[in-house]
């Protein structure tokens, strides 16, 4: 088993709660409302209320894919027997990022659709002339079993060099049992070639329509939530399943069917909810215990009164809202409700086609009005907990996957969402190895 003393950190940022004190080193918080990664960090339950911790001048041992133990550089230990010592030269150091929200399996981009929205037309026009999410179940359905996994190979590699650790994977573009099914086994295919990253499978059948039922949407779901997802639960190919819940896709029944199905075979639910419209399905969601709900550019008092009174997390996804120019998300609003905000790239060909972690940190200050450690919170320790992760990765912490970014060049967290987009000299260590 390899095992790596990490010295000379300039500061390790994103400490679990508990940990930081027993060295008795030089803890300090950077202040606003920021959070201890607390709590319920150890359970499935929602994180509450949260502070980015940090201390400086430290080491940090790794033993195979897990952090053993970490403290200033003054009360550094002799080193054990055959450990291999890694200077950081002052490298700053915090966890891996966790994306609770991709599309990533998909066949070809949507570019021309672009150009339209440019010369004026709205994602809805565009969808209803065929395109949107039609255009991608097209595509997806000619596309071979091999193109798509080299295709979403490709994808996986670059968003893993930015430094995201853990992320999760939709179906959604095939909508009938075959393809959706090719989907699934290809993000089963990615987690079973990339063991060191946390690769969990969504399935999203419940996206859109498909023609073939576009006049009778009640039986579609009848036949995903009663017979496909039976099988791909058996099969072992889905972590959660999801719905579009939007005027024109699926409505408030077809979230209570899927809920209903999910409880049957104990299934977590995810729910993209209220993009365009309040139609009532956060409260029913959070109401039928779904772990998230997704989107909420549009949001009234009634869905944060739920949301306050419920254990779901709010997954805000301001790439979509930039790339699409809708409205974005009320992230201060939910951070000041004392709710853990999560934030992901909804990386998807049509209204979101980009990854960069750190552009989506800057939309999370600038766009959301989150501050920086907030933002960063957002998209480490309260994504994890939204894959039911936290007690593995999204802070650091003894007994923790070692899945961290080594960044240069920083004067303050901030410095991160600072320079909007860029991506700053890191390096990546995944489950104890480096890139």
């Amino acid at each position: 088993m390899n095992r790596i003393q990490i010295r000379n950190i300039g500061r390790i940022g994103g400490i679990s709660e508990g940990e930081a004190c027993t060295h008795g080193g030089n803890l300090f918080t950077n202040g606003g409302s920021l959070f201890t990664h607390g709590g319920s960090l150890f359970t499935h339950g929602r994180n509450e209320g949260s502070i980015w911790s940090s201390t400086e001048n430290a080491w940090l041992l790794v033993e195979g894919k897990h952090i053993i133990d970490w403290g200033p550089m003054s009360d550094e230990p002799s080193l054990p027997p055959h450990t291999e010592v890694w200077d950081a030269n002052g490298a700053w150091v915090m966890p891996a990022f966790v994306d609770p929200h991709t599309h990533l399996v998909h066949s070809g981009t949507r570019e021309q659709e672009w150009k339209a929205r440019l010369q004026g037309a709205s994602y809805q026009e565009i969808a209803a002339a065929g395109g949107g999410i039609m255009h991608s179940v097209r595509s997806l359905r000619k596309a071979e079993f091999s193109a798509l996994l080299d295709e979403s190979r490709i994808r996986l590699e670059s968003i893993r060099s930015m430094g995201v650790g853990s992320l999760e994977i939709k179906s959604g573009y095939g909508l009938d049992f075959d393809s959706e099914s090719k989907m699934l086994r290809t993000t089963r295919m990615l987690a079973h070639e990339y063991p060191d990253m946390n690769i969990h499978s969504t399935c999203l059948a419940l996206h859109a329509i498909p023609p073939e039922y576009r006049e009778d949407a009640n039986s579609y779901v009848r036949k995903v939530t009663q017979e496909w997802i039976p099988v791909w639960a058996e099969e072992g190919l889905i972590d959660f399943v999801d719905i579009f819940c939007e005027r024109g896709y699926f409505g408030l029944e077809h979230l209570d069917a899927l809920l209903e199905c999910a409880h049957r075979l104990g299934l977590p639910v995810r729910a993209h909810v209220n993009q365009f419209s309040v139609m009532g399905a956060v409260k029913r969601a959070v109401e039928g215990g779904a772990l998230s709900v997704d989107h909420l550019e549009e949001l009234d008092d009634a869905d944060l009164e739920a949301l306050k009174n419920g254990e779901t997390y709010p997954i805000l996804l301001p790439g979509c809202s930039f790339f699409l120019g809708i409205p974005y998300a009320p992230g201060r609003k939910l951070a000041d409700a004392g709710l853990p905000v999560v934030v992901g790239s909804d990386y998807n060909p049509g209204s979101a086609p980009g990854f960069n972690p750190f552009l989506t940190l800057s939309l999370s200050c600038l766009k959301l009005g989150l501050m920086p450690e907030e933002a960063l919170n957002a998209m480490t320790i309260h994504a994890a907990g939204s894959l039911q992760l936290s007690d593995r990765v999204g802070s650091i912490g003894r007994g923790k996957e070692a899945s961290l970014l080594f960044l240069s060049g920083l004067k303050d967290w901030s410095t991160l969402a600072y320079h909007f987009g860029q991506i700053p000299p890191l390096r990546v260590m995944l489950k104890g190895r480096f890139l």
